[in-house]
């Protein structure tokens, strides 16, 4: 596989320089991808003397061609020289996020100095062996005169970890780590908030104690009243992380930013971690906290609160003769 880019000619507009990827028909073996419309390239495609055929990426079609399904069969212009298109990927299916037009890799020139390849191995395949394996066949390539391999070697590379990245690296490290702190941050400051909330609501415990309400009782709308505002906030959590994740999968289609199948989305992993962070953060320190004010006989929590309501209200009484306060 290689890239390059090309000037597109043909009936539906001004010209246009496009991103080309020139393959082999392996290629979408080893990917699994499957066109939308039409089909793939083929080995045959690659043989000498074989029709010029083409097959375009999906951004690329729905902005050029406005997804118009009698693209196929019809023919367009590289840098001159006339294709068939054959078929249409579908969307998030690539290498990049900028692959317009796939070619077959046969009709192309092979003065390139480099050359990229896919490849299925063996689970019992190790990478090092596989790098052993790989100059074996070019050191004897070259010793061969084959004018293509002289001076040449290859590099073995994980795919994932050369399109995604490795988790040991350092970056990724420090980035999922502040994540993590910022997402215990979040629920500290929760805690904290339902832990203001207890204490203010002691004087209100410590009089329905009075009135004969039981700790089981009040533990349990306690309960339901820490549940219904983690549930309200997960699910806006929730809301505005997916329009969030929308808007940012729509700027880089747009844009051509990373890779075409790096898809951003919330996904049931991220709804647990989202609404068991809620849940838990609420439910553990709303109850303890309210345990703790529980324990109390009530006395403290009513006396603390005598003088602020004695000085705002008096009880008269009246006799028979004169008003007088008890």
């Amino acid at each position: 596989m290689g890239g390059t880019s090309a000037n597109l000619v043909d009936a539906s507009g001004a010209p246009q320089e496009v991103e080309v990827s020139e393959v082999t028909a392996g290629l979408f073996d080893v990917m699994e991808f499957v066109p939308l419309l039409g089909r793939v390239l083929v080995p045959a495609d690659d043989a000498p003397g074989a029709p010029r055929v083409a097959v375009l990426g999906h951004h690329f079609w729905t902005t050029r061609y406005q997804g118009e399904p009698g693209i196929i069969g019809a023919t367009i212009r590289l840098d001159g020289e006339p294709k068939v298109v054959v078929g249409v990927l579908p969307t998030n299916v690539g290498l990049t996020a900028v692959e317009d037009v796939w070619r077959p890799a046969g009709h192309t020139s092979r003065s390139e100095r480099a050359y990229g390849a896919l490849g299925i191995v063996a689970e019992t395949v190790s990478a090092e062996a596989l790098r052993r394996r790989l100059d074996d066949a070019t050191s004897r390539l070259a010793e061969a005169r084959e004018e293509e391999w002289l001076g040449r070697g290859v590099i073995a590379l994980d795919f994932h970890g050369a399109y995604y990245g490795s988790v040991s690296n350092l970056r990724d490290r420090l980035l999922r780590s502040a994540g993590a702190l910022l997402f215990v941050m979040a629920l500290a400051n929760v805690a904290n908030l339902f832990l203001v909330y207890a204490r203010a609501r002691a004087r209100e415990l410590a009089v329905r104690r009075a009135l004969g309400a039981g700790r089981l009782t009040i533990l349990r709308q306690l309960a339901i009243e820490a549940t219904i505002p983690a549930v309200l906030g997960s699910a806006g959590a929730a809301l505005v992380a997916g329009w969030a994740l929308a808007w940012y999968q729509g700027a880089s289609d747009a844009y051509g930013v990373g890779f075409v199948w790096q898809v951003y989305r919330l996904e049931a992993p991220h709804l647990a971690l989202i609404l068991g962070g809620a849940l838990t953060s609420t439910l553990f320190v709303s109850l303890a906290a309210s345990a703790r004010e529980l324990r109390d006989d009530g006395g403290s929590s009513l006396r603390g609160g005598r003088g602020s309501v004695g000085s705002r209200f008096r009880l008269w009484a009246r006799d028979s003769s004169r008003w007088r306060s008890p």
